[in-house]
């Protein structure tokens, strides 16, 4: 029941996501959709850039899947930041992103997150072994993204596989919409643990990382942005000021691994 509840949760937020989303955009304000786990710090180095150069940004944050579907029944957006390569390679297809403006920017980790109040005293273990103990407890709920969507969800079940746990754990996992939203469950204990990304994770004072999740257990978590077809040529400022050494150390400060040099200024 826990399940078919989260499930339409689910679908309902990504409807409420989608109302509008043919609504013109301001021709003074560039979109950019950002995928949940990295909208924060796209959010913070949007607005260091507004306010260097009197650009506006709006930063539309969902599950990956969510928006890149958005984008294709025809949600404006000048880019996509998304989780995972394969919702970016599906709007390549489209040829709803201009292959050329392409680039990976940064990647992430999966990590094991607890409640802070509940995990006090613990000792964290960190081998695969202990995860696989960890995980084994039939009493635990493990929040983690929709693995059928979400990207976070998608790396935890290749990882959960590549265990062996994953027709042991599966009755004890709650899908949500978004890897945020895995978070939240577990920092109102409503999941005893989550499998979250480690950006994710460093933002939380509620949780505390309880294990890191081999990274060899999953594909690469790589994080593509792209401008999309149609936007506005100052999508190229905004797409190359992401790429500044400021929005990089931006990033960084949120946990996430930096895959790119800093770009000069033009």
């Amino acid at each position: 029941m826990r399940r078919f509840c989260i499930s339409i949760l689910f679908l309902y937020m990504a409807c409420l996501t989608g109302c509008g989303r043919h609504e013109p955009a301001s021709e003074s304000t560039l979109i950019v959709f950002a995928a949940a786990s990295v909208a924060d710090s796209v959010e913070a180095t949007c607005q260091e850039f507004t306010n260097r150069y009197d650009i506006k940004v709006r930063v539309n944050r969902a599950a990956s899947s969510t928006l890149a579907k958005q984008i294709i029944s025809g949600a404006p957006a000048d880019l996509f930041f998304s989780a995972n390569s394969q919702w970016m390679d599906r709007l390549e297809q489209e040829n709803l992103i201009d292959p050329k403006s392409r680039i990976d920017l940064i990647a992430n980790k999966l990590v094991i997150v607890r409640r802070v109040s509940v995990d006090q005293g613990h000792s964290p273990p960190a081998a695969m072994t202990d995860i696989q103990l960890l995980l084994k407890r039939p009493f635990e709920r493990i929040a983690i993204g929709d693995w059928e969507h979400v990207p976070a969800g998608m790396y935890a079940q290749q990882a959960l596989n590549k265990l062996g746990l994953w027709d042991q754990v599966n009755a004890q996992l709650v899908p949500c919409m978004d890897v945020r939203a895995a978070l939240r469950l577990v920092e109102i204990g409503e999941a005893d643990l989550g499998i979250v990304y480690l950006s994710d994770a460093k933002q939380s004072s509620k949780v505390t990382v309880i294990s890191h999740i081999p990274d060899d257990t999953h594909d690469p978590i790589r994080y593509p942005v792209g401008i999309c077809r149609n936007a506005s040529e100052k999508a190229k400022t905004l797409k190359w000021w992401l790429q500044t050494e400021t929005a990089l150390k931006t990033y960084a400060n949120h946990g996430f691994t930096l895959l790119t040099k800093p770009l000069p200024a033009p």
